[in-house]
């Protein structure tokens, strides 16, 4: 016979396996989600609240089980649910079950995984060689199904880019211009044009319109060294929606560094400090994030952590590296997705590596509000 105890490790033991590892947010106390028969039957959300404090009790003394359940709260769950999180959301799905998710598998804001994936196959095959989540959510899925993305492929090689000759043009609104002009001036627009969103034609445009806009450039540049640089944060690329502030035109980060590239260089030579500190911060976040991507990539092959004796492609060492940088990459994670998916990781396999940060970080936030 089942004791009062054996009860509650299993009925923990399911909010884990069911909520927390399919990345849901826990059951709130007015939700009518259930345990099954065998489990009592009881209301899931009635039950986590009526037993928080032995919840974190148990999850103070180290019980690995307590604390995921504990921190799987919808408040520290809840994001914004776009395209980027849902890709990251199915990399997480697909690394800890190594098959499709089935009708009943839903993302945070109940949306239906199998849908979303089914829906954005094009999008996802099309865009994986200019973004890394996409290109590891297509590795993940090949290993399942090398076929599924077959298809795809024939209709892409079917249809190829128009060339100088053709009379094909973007529309009105991605600025009329001949397709293989925009292709041959710049190739990073189709990876905006290809999504055909809303957000795509926005980004696109602010591109467009950037390429002879040198207005409030040393303006910007102090801003990008007080807001990134000082803060030890990685410049935005093109793929981030950060924003200069309306003062400075409001325009994309990302976009205005990439659009500047020679005019930075030029200042950087000059001695232009602002210039030089982006231009750093620039190499050096980009070396990172390609470290940070073998990482990934290590531990998704092997399910391990890497040692000091474990070497990156440039034979430096991967553990000196986590050790080094371990700060930077846990106080990086909400902004940056290959970071998150990494710290996602190594949670996996150590819940307890980055505790100590995690403190830090709730110390830094208490005190915050304390000021305010």
């Amino acid at each position: 016979m089942k004791t009062d105890i054996d009860l509650f490790e299993e009925k923990l033991l399911y909010v884990y396996n069911n909520y927390y590892m399919k990345v849901i947010a826990n059951p709130t106390d007015n939700n009518k989600d259930r345990f099954p028969v065998e489990l009592g039957g009881v209301l899931i959300g009635l039950w986590l609240h009526n037993n928080r404090n032995k919840i974190k009790e148990l999850a103070i003394e180290g019980n690995k089980t307590a604390k995921a359940v504990l921190n799987n709260n919808k408040d520290k769950r809840e994001m914004l649910f776009n395209d980027d999180k849902r890709v990251l959301y199915l990399i997480k799905y697909f690394v800890h079950f190594k098959t499709f998710p089935s009708i009943y598998n839903v993302f945070g804001d109940g949306t239906l995984m199998n849908e979303f994936l089914n829906n954005n196959k094009e999008w996802i095959y099309v865009n994986r060689e200019s973004d890394d989540k996409l290109n590891l959510l297509v590795m993940l899925i090949e290993q399942i199904d090398p076929y599924y993305f077959e298809e795809v492929e024939e209709k892409i090689n079917k249809t190829s880019n128009p060339t100088d000759d053709s009379k094909d043009r973007f529309s009105d609104a991605l600025g009329g211009e001949k397709i293989e002009n925009g292709i041959y001036r710049d190739k990073t627009l189709l990876d905006f044009v290809n999504k055909g969103d809303k957000k795509t034609i926005e980004v696109t445009n602010d591109f467009i319109k950037q390429k002879n806009n040198d207005e409030f450039i040393d303006e910007k540049l102090i801003y990008i060294y007080e807001n990134y640089y000082k803060k030890d944060k990685l410049n935005p690329t093109v793929y981030d929606a950060d924003s200069f502030p309306k003062e400075l035109g409001g325009s994309f980060i990302g976009h205005w560094i990439y659009n500047n590239e020679e005019k930075i260089e030029e200042l950087r030579k000059k001695g232009n400090e602002f210039a030089q500190y982006i231009f750093l911060n620039s190499k050096q976040n980009y070396d990172r994030i390609e470290c940070v991507s073998e990482l990934v990539i290590y531990i998704l092959n092997n399910g391990q952590i890497p040692t000091d004796d474990d070497l990156f492609i440039s034979e430096s060492s991967m553990g000196m590296f986590l050790k080094d940088y371990r700060e930077w990459i846990y106080f990086n994670k909400d902004g940056i997705d290959v970071l998150e998916l990494l710290v996602f990781l190594i949670e996996q396999i150590d819940p307890d590596y980055f505790e100590d940060l995690k403190k830090k970080s709730a110390k830094v936030k208490s005190l915050g509000n304390i000021k305010e």
